[in-house]
């Protein structure tokens, strides 16, 4: 049970961390880079295809891929107004997208493109408005509470149902 001091449920990012990891070396493997000969540089490369249109089914995978990011860090982190909150872990997924995505020029694999950072913010921003939506009926300790106890799910489902659920605490 996270303790009312802590700023950060550490299981919780822990998992955001993985998701991290997961997101950086899914997006740049096989890490064959070379140097980008490109006069006009990485960040002008990257703006200049604002336009480009990308299949949808890159769209739904860049979603999928972020919406973890934003739902497991705005689980993560309890002592912050949930709107201030969404917008953290927006602009953080934003920044970490267009890293990659600058990143991503100077590997021989990858194609760039603002339509990724595009999806990729949705994902982040659908996640973490899932993320707020169910902060309250959510805990992680539930899925690893004890299984000789059922009563757990119980208080659980009444309490989602009728916001009650911290007596059964």
């Amino acid at each position: 049970m996270p303790s009312p001091e802590r700023w950060i449920e550490p299981r919780l990012a822990i998992i955001a961390a993985g998701v991290v990891g997961i997101i950086v070396y899914g997006s740049l493997y096989p890490f064959e880079f070379y140097d980008n000969p490109d006069v006009h540089g990485p960040v002008h490369d990257l703006i200049a295809s604002w336009r480009t249109p990308t299949s949808r089914d890159d769209v739904i995978a860049n979603i999928l891929l972020y919406l973890p990011l934003g739902f497991f860090s705005v689980q993560s982190v309890r002592r912050l107004r949930s709107f201030i909150l969404v917008l953290l872990v927006v602009f953080a997924g934003t920044v970490l997208s267009v890293a990659i995505e600058l990143t991503q020029l100077y590997d021989l694999e990858h194609y760039s493109a603002m339509a990724d950072v595009y999806a990729n913010t949705a994902g982040t921003l659908l996640g973490a408005t899932a993320g707020v939506v169910l902060r309250r009926g959510f805990h992680l300790r539930l899925f690893w509470a004890s299984s000789r106890d059922p009563s757990w799910f119980c208080c659980w489902r009444a309490g989602s149902a009728t916001n009650s659920f911290r007596m059964c605490r």
